[in-house]
C-alpha cells in the first residue's frame, strides 16, 4: 500500500474520532498516535495503517526466508537474491531496480532483520563471529571484535561441537567464547538428530513470526521516535 494512502487513510480516521467536517476541524482530545495506542496503555487500540501494512508485508518476508522451496520464494529469489542466508547478513541489499512490490518486501525485510536469529542445528554451519545465535547478537558483537580480527578468525559452529554426542565441548566453547559468554552458549539446546540450522523470532515463543507481534513491534518503533522528536523540540 502507497504511504500517500496509508496517510489518508489515518487521517480519516482521526478525523472521524474529532468529529470533523467540512464546516469544521472538531475537536482535538488527543494526539492522532494516540488514538493508535493499546487500550491496555489507555488509548484506543485503533490499528496504525502504517505499521499493520509493514507487519504484513514482513509476513511475506518471513515465508521467503523460511519455506525457499515455494513458488513465490523461488521467483523472488531468482530477481532480487533474498535467501536465508543473505537476509541475516549486515551488508544485505536488494539486487536490481525494485519494483512496488520489491520496495515493499524490503520494508518488511527491514522489521524482520534485527529481531530473528539462528538456532543452532547439528552439524552446524554457522559462523560463530558474524551470525547473530547468541541472544540475538554474534559472537563477535558481544566481545566486540575488530573486522581485523574477523578476517584473520574464521571458525564454524560445528568445531564447538562434539560430533560424536551432539553436544557442547565445554573445553573449545570455554576457550573461544570465554568465562562470561560459555554458559549462555552451552545453554543453546543441540536436536537429538540431523537439523539444519533454522531461523527463529525472537518475539514469540514458538520462534515463528506472527503478524501480531511484527505490529507491536513496528508502533512502538514508531511511538519511540515520535516520543524522541518531542522530546527535542
Amino acid at each position: 500500500m502507497a504511504v500517500s494512502v496509508i496517510s489518508k487513510i489515518d487521517a480519516l480516521i482521526s478525523q472521524f474520532w474529532r468529529g470533523g467536517s467540512k464546516a469544521g476541524k472538531g475537536i482535538n482530545w488527543c494526539s492522532r498516535l494516540f488514538l493508535h495506542s493499546s487500550k491496555q496503555n489507555g488509548g484506543l487500540g485503533i490499528r496504525h495503517s502504517g505499521c499493520l501494512n509493514q507487519s504484513l508485508l514482513a509476513k511475506l518476508g518471513w515465508k521467503l526466508v523460511t519455506n525457499s522451496e515455494c513458488l513465490f520464494s523461488r521467483v523472488l529469489d531468482c530477481k532480487y537474491k533474498i535467501t536465508k542466508d543473505t537476509v541475516m547478513k549486515p551488508d544485505f541489499t536488494m539486487s536490481g531496480p525494485l519494483s512496488w512490490g520489491g520496495r515493499g518486501i524490503k520494508w518488511g525485510l527491514e522489521l524482520l532483520r534485527n529481531n530473528f536469529s539462528w538456532q543452532v542445528g547439528f552439524p552446524s554451519s554457522l559462523d560463530v563471529w558474524r551470525d547473530k545465535w547468541i541472544h540475538n547478537s554474534s559472537l563477535a558483537q558481544l566481545l566486540s571484535l575488530s573486522a581485523t580480527i574477523l578476517q584473520q578468525k574464521p571458525m564454524l559452529a560445528v568445531s564447538l561441537l562434539q560430533l560424536s554426542s551432539g553436544h557442547w565441548n565445554f573445553d573449545v566453547v570455554l576457550d573461544v567464547c570465554g568465562p562470561t559468554i560459555t554458559p549462555f552458549v552451552c545453554y543453546i539446546s543441540i536436536p537429538s538428530e540431523d537439523k539444519q540450522d533454522y531461523l527463529f523470532w525472537n518475539l514469540t515463543p514458538n520462534g515463528r513470526y506472527s503478524s501480531k507481534s511484527g505490529y507491536t513491534l513496528a508502533f512502538s518503533k514508531l511511538w519511540n521516535e515520535k516520543s524522541t522528536l518531542k522530546d527535542k523540540t
